[in-house]
Formats: C-alpha cells, sequence, structure tokens
C-alpha cells in the first residue's frame, strides 16, 4: 500500500493497482478460502469448481451489498492462491477487474 499524508494513495490487487478512493466498503481481514487444519503446504490444491461454486455466491451477495474490496488475510502455507483470487473478481460482480 502507498499512502499519502493526504489520504490518497493505491493499493495492490490480485487485478493490479487500485486508488485507495476506489476501494469503496471494504471487508479487512478475510480468508477467501484456507486449507486450515490441512498439513501446511507450499501450494494448496483445491478442487477449483467446487471451491467457486461455494465462494462466488457469497462474493455475488458481497458485491450487491455494496462491498468493492476484501482484504485476504490467508498467509503462505495455510491456502493462500493469488492466482484463483484473480480468477474470481470478474465472476463475483467486481467492475474494476
Amino acid at each position: 500500500m502507498n499512502l499519502n499524508l493526504d489520504g490518497t494513495g493505491t493499493i495492490m490487487t490480485v487485478t493490479g493497482p487500485i486508488s485507495t478512493a476506489e476501494m469503496g466498503l471494504t471487508l479487512p481481514h478475510e480468508h477467501i478460502m484456507s486449507n486450515f487444519g490441512a498439513e501446511p503446504a507450499w501450494k494448496a490444491e483445491y478442487p477449483v469448481a467446487e471451491l467457486l461454486g461455494t465462494v462466488l455466491p457469497y462474493l455475488e451477495k458481497l458485491s450487491k451489498l455494496g462491498y468493492r474490496t476484501i482484504l485476504d488475510c490467508t498467509t503462505a502455507y495455510f491456502g493462500r492462491s493469488p492466482a484463483l483470487l484473480r480468477s474470481a473478481p470478474g465472476r463475483s460482480g467486481r467492475v474494476d477487474s
């Protein structure tokens, strides 16, 4: 995140940088997907179709409720997958993907 003293700046998203003004209503600490409880692994393996079938309806509902940004805090070894997150914005109602 690059934040200036006047409150303006940019934040890096999985689809590229956006201005902080574009963030809108934000959920600040979420875990869209996680393999918590499983053995830590460098690369998460998910059944993608099943995962998206479960997650996308929630993301679509959040979008309809006015949320524009979700800060995913899933750590490495517990299922973080920026590539998989990158595939979701266009299908979840986000307009700035």
